[in-house]
């Protein structure tokens, strides 16, 4: 400032410069002499006026216009007419035409042949009111590429507000459509090979579940003759073997069934307590085995679902928590939160890490079972339970505390008007309450779902006593052949027919009077196993009892095998299974 004022008073003539202070503020410093009224020079006058904002403001056009200037992005400035005012490095490097060609050419030279309607339409809308246009287009590089351009049209406004010109910004999104569509078509492709796959197996469910059906009955027919201790212990391997593929079998096909969305849930109102019971009846021997207590808290409140799908979430989450708890108890709960019940199964098991608790519902997927031990499962269960949960609209959730235990727990509906009282009840090894408010119900018990696995509820069942007629229709060669052996040597009489038809005409060409049907669900001619029943029931004019058999879980109309009154069974059936299921349906079948 010093220095200012010697050369104003020096040369007598006023000085402008622009200054700033320590603390980042601009002013414009005016200096001029000072003259006396006698026109004496007696000093200089200084003023300052403030500028900050407007340096600001030149700062940040300075910066605007060099990363425009220097954009990867082309932008260019139109005027209303179309004709290119601004052309920026990056429109040269992704067009190739340099600023001088392009300046005061038309933008409609960038356009397709066919697309040049597209610079009047969004010049348009510019100037009657719109400020902004996002939107994909396509431009034509020099050498003749077309270019898939995504779009950021903005008007450009005079004092008054009137537009006067139009700025694009222009991105190039060519490599990533390219990306994208490649992506789409391998997706696709992998989605056509997954569906392939389990297509081939859903279709297969049928001709895998009757050899393994095969073998099981006859293991079952070899276990009931055998004495000799060593034979015994063979064919005792062999029947847990059976018994593990058809898990692994029947795990693969539900999973098969619900990834093709060939499941479609039966909604019906469900007891909630008759779901608790049936847990308990199926699992407390399992339970004991394992010196574990199984405690249930059931509840009276009536559920809206899918009955089987939801025994079978249930199932699963039960048996997952009593297959990992090495000691103290499982607790399958029913608590009421507002218009829904949760149906929680607790355990005090090893716990889940926080980083797995969404990975354990993906198939496969185990904690602790590196060298897949088949005693500690398939890693399947809770992948199928989450399946199933999505399917019926149901929220399944997991809490878990390492060290501590699990609990898992499915979000039911409940059906207006009902209380919902809760039921409580402990059975474990040291203590069991038959006869209590929670044993199992009719309801519960009507049908075996495919999950679920004998327990030691179903006691082996001697009928021998009685010789029952059974009249067995089945196709397959290998199954129907090990019935018959089973039969035989269970003291019943059985009579086999290939198909329905078979089976009409021996009705007709004998005295055959049987006591029970078994008929599997699939037959070859025009007759189904549920027809076959129909007609055999309409051909003696009575309700004959009768069991479906069948290894076919998609086509099956369980609608009708109720409306009948059939009992029903999924293949490979358990010898221990059928028979008590005959001796409960006939208990007083002639001698």
């Amino acid at each position: 400032l010093r220095h200012d004022i010697v050369e104003v008073l020096r040369n007598l003539a006023p000085m402008e410069t622009e200054v700033r202070t320590a603390d980042g503020r601009w002013y414009v410093q005016r200096l001029r002499p000072y003259r006396t009224h006698d026109d004496r020079i007696e000093g200089v006058v200084a003023t300052f006026v403030e500028i900050t904002d407007r340096k600001r403001a030149e700062y940040a056009d300075r910066s605007l216009a060099t990363v425009v200037r220097d954009s990867n992005d082309a932008v260019l400035t139109v005027d209303l007419e179309g004709r290119i005012l601004g052309w920026n490095r990056g429109a040269e490097l992704i067009y190739g035409w340099s600023e001088a060609d392009m300046l005061g050419k038309s933008i409609e030279m960038l356009m397709p042949e066919g697309n040049g309607d597209e610079t009047r339409t969004f010049l348009a809308r510019l100037t009657q009111g719109s400020h902004h246009e996002t939107f994909e287009t396509r431009r034509c590089a020099r050498d003749g590429r077309e270019l898939i351009m995504w779009m950021t049209a903005t008007a450009v406004t005079n004092d008054q507000g009137k537009t006067i010109a139009v700025t694009c910004t222009e991105r190039d999104i060519t490599a990533l459509r390219q990306v994208e569509r490649e992506l789409k078509f391998a997706m696709l492709a992998a989605e056509q090979s997954n569906t392939q796959k389990t297509l081939v197996l859903a279709s297969a469910s049928h001709d895998l579940r009757q050899p393994l059906q095969s073998l099981t009955l006859l293991n079952s027919v070899l276990a009931r003759q055998v004495t000799d201790p060593q034979a015994r212990k063979v064919i005792a391997s062999q029947a847990d073997n059976l018994v593990a593929m058809q898990s692994l079998l029947d795990s693969l096909l539900d999973i098969a069934q619900l990834d093709l969305g060939r499941v479609e849930p039966a909604t019906s109102v469900v007891a909630s307590d008759d779901i608790c019971a049936r847990m308990r009846t199926m699992f407390q021997a399992q339970a004991e085995q394992k010196g574990l207590e199984l405690r249930t808290r059931c509840s009276s409140a009536m559920v809206r679902s899918d009955r089987e799908l939801l025994q079978r979430i249930v199932h699963n989450l039960v048996s997952n928590a009593i297959r990992h708890t090495e000691k103290g108890a499982v607790l399958i709960a029913c608590r009421r939160r507002g218009d829904t019940l949760c149906i929680q199964v607790w355990d005090t098991g090893p716990g889940i890490p926080e980083d797995q608790l969404e990975d354990i519902f993906t198939m496969f997927h185990q904690l602790g079972n590196p060298a897949r031990e088949r005693g500690k499962g398939l890693g399947l269960g809770l992948a199928i339970a989450n399946r199933m949960a999505r399917i019926l609209g149901h929220p399944l959730t997991v809490r878990s505390r390492v060290g501590r235990g699990s609990v898992f727990a499915v979000e039911v509906p409940i059906v207006a008007g009902t209380p919902g009282l809760l039921r409580s009840e402990r059975q474990s090894s040291h203590a069991r309450r038959p006869g209590t408010q929670c044993e199992p119900g009719s309801a519960a018990g009507a049908h075996d779902a495919p999950l679920a696995t004998p327990t030691a509820a179903h006691s082996r069942t001697d009928i021998a006593a009685n010789i029952l007629s059974v009249l067995l229709i089945e196709d397959d060669l290998g199954v129907g052949g090990a019935l018959t052996m089973l039969g035989k040597v269970s003291g019943q009489v059985w009579h086999w027919a290939l198909q329905g038809e078979d089976a009409l005409q021996q009705l007709d060409d004998s005295s055959l009077e049987p006591d029970i049907l078994i008929s599997d669900f699939r037959l070859p001619g025009g007759l189904s196993g549920l027809e076959v029943i129909a007609a055999i029931r309409a051909r003696l004019q009575r309700q004959v009892p009768a069991i479906l058999l069948t290894g076919d879980v998609t086509s099956l109309q369980r609608e009708e095998v109720e409306r009948l009154g059939c009992r029903l069974l999924y293949k490979p059936v358990d010898d221990t299974r059928l028979l008590a299921l005959i001796s409960e349906m006939v208990p007083g079948a002639h001698e």
